[in-house]
C-alpha cells in the first residue's frame, strides 16, 4: 500500500477562499444593485451628482478587480486539492479513467472542461467510497454523489454568465445596455452563491473522507513495520 500525499492543508485553503470569494460574490450583488438604481435614475432623467457616480463606478472597479484576483488565487488552491486527491486515490486503486494530470490539464481544455472534471470529481467519490468499504474496519462516512450533479450544473451556468457579462461589459454605452450589464451581473452573482457554497460541501465531504484514508494507509505502514520487527 502506497503512502499518500498530504492533502488536508489544501482542502482547508481552497474551502477558506471560497469563503471569501463568497463574501465578495456579497458585495457585488450590493454594488452592483446601487449601480442599477444610480443608472435607472439617469435613465429617467433623475438628478445624480457627479461624485455619486464616479463614486459607484471606482468601488464596482475595485470589487470587480479584488473578485478577479481571488477567483483566480482560488482556483488553483481548489485545482491543487482536486489532483492531489484524484492521485492519492490513483495510488491505492490503480484503475482510474484519467492520469492524475487531467484533474488540472482538464480545466483548461475546451470541450473537455465540460465533462472531464465533472468524471474526475465522480470518480473520487464512487471509487473512495467503494475502496473503503473493501478496506475499513470501523464506521466511515459514505460518500454520496447527490451533489456533484447539483456542483456541475451551477459551474457551467455560471461560466455561461461570466461570459456573457464579459460580452456585455464591452458594449456597455448607452444607459439601456448599462442597466442590462448591472442586471445580468446580479443574475451571475447569484448563481455564484450557491455554487461557493455547494462546492464547500463537495471539498468537505471528500476530505472527511481522505483523513480516513490516510489513517489507513499509515495503519497499514505501521503494521508492516511491526512485522518486520517481529
Amino acid at each position: 500500500m502506497n503512502e499518500l500525499r498530504p492533502n488536508e492543508q489544501r482542502s482547508k485553503t481552497a474551502i477558506t477562499l471560497i469563503w471569501l470569494i463568497l463574501a465578495i460574490e456579497g458585495l457585488s450583488i450590493a454594488i452592483s444593485i446601487f449601480q442599477l438604481i444610480i443608472y435607472t435614475m439617469m435613465d429617467q432623467g433623475d438628478f445624480v451628482s457627479g461624485k455619486l457616480f464616479l463614486a459607484g463606478n471606482v468601488t464596482e472597479g475595485a470589487i470587480g478587480l479584488l473578485y478577479l484576483s481571488m477567483y483566480i488565487v482560488s482556483a488553483i488552491t481548489f485545482i491543487r486539492w482536486f489532483r492531489r486527491a484524484y492521485y492519492n486515490l490513483g495510488t491505492l486503486t490503480h484503475n482510474l479513467g484519467y492520469e492524475d494530470r487531467w484533474a488540472a490539464i482538464a480545466w483548461f481544455v475546451p470541450i473537455m472542461n465540460l465533462f472531464v472534471p465533472y468524471r474526475i470529481m465522480n470518480e473520487l467519490y464512487t471509487k473512495t467510497d467503494k475502496y473503503l468499504k473493501q478496506q475499513a474496519d470501523r464506521p466511515y462516512p459514505q460518500l454520496k454523489t447527490t451533489y456533484l450533479p447539483i456542483w456541475w450544473t451551477l459551474w457551467i451556468i455560471a461560466g455561461i454568465a461570466g461570459n456573457i457579462i464579459f460580452r456585455t461589459s464591452l458594449q456597455n454605452e448607452t444607459m439601456n445596455e448599462m442597466i442590462d450589464g448591472q442586471i445580468i451581473s446580479i443574475i451571475g452573482s447569484l448563481i455564484g452563491v450557491p455554487l461557493a457554497i455547494v462546492t464547500i460541501i463537495v471539498i468537505k465531504d471528500y476530505a472527511k473522507t481522505e483523513k480516513i484514508l490516510h489513517e489507513i494507509v499509515q495503519e497499514g505502514v505501521q503494521d508492516r513495520e511491526n512485522e518486520l520487527e517481529n
